[in-house]
């Protein structure tokens, strides 16, 4: 019983992907203060991060949100040997980058309504890390698979 309504969920899955990305395109991400979350938008973060760029090694990604709720403001996404986890207390792992953020500036740049380097030069973001692993940040973490309907409507190529 269990496998037939996994497959009847994953027949709707075009349209549900499809009812996603007509609202990427006509409605857009508008989110007010309220509807923001952070352990949503890190949970899916996790969940679409792009495995295979991310370095052979372990490496971890602590985000800083200094508006979320106490309990959501410190995360650490962690990938070793293609697997990503999430973790919501410290990890004890040396940290690769670290990313302090608003929550609706990295929802922001999640769903294509903005880019890393709008926010950066808006004070609402601060990437840190030595050398290129912030340059390569958003490569391994890559966007929700609506932000390219985003990046379209916004005229953004890239």
């Amino acid at each position: 019983m269990l496998s037939i309504s996994f497959h009847v969920g994953e027949e709707l899955r075009p349209i549900v992907v499809a009812i996603g990305h007509w609202g990427a395109r006509w409605i857009g991400s508008r989110l007010r203060r309220e509807q923001l979350d952070a352990g949503f938008l890190m949970w899916d973060i996790r969940r679409f991060a792009l495995i295979d760029e991310f370095p052979a090694s372990r490496t971890v990604v602590h985000f800083r949100f200094s508006d979320a709720p106490a309990a959501e403001q410190l995360w650490w996404l962690v990938v070793v040997d293609g697997t990503a986890d999430l973790c919501r207390d410290d990890p004890g792992h040396e940290v690769t980058v670290i990313v302090e953020s608003t929550v609706r500036s990295l929802t922001e740049i999640w769903t294509g309504d903005s880019d890393p380097e709008q926010e950066i030069r808006a004070g609402l973001l601060v990437v840190r890390a030595a050398g290129r692993q912030g340059q390569l940040l958003w490569r391994w973490l890559g966007r929700s698979m609506f932000a390219p309907t985003r990046l379209s409507v916004r005229g953004d190529t890239t």
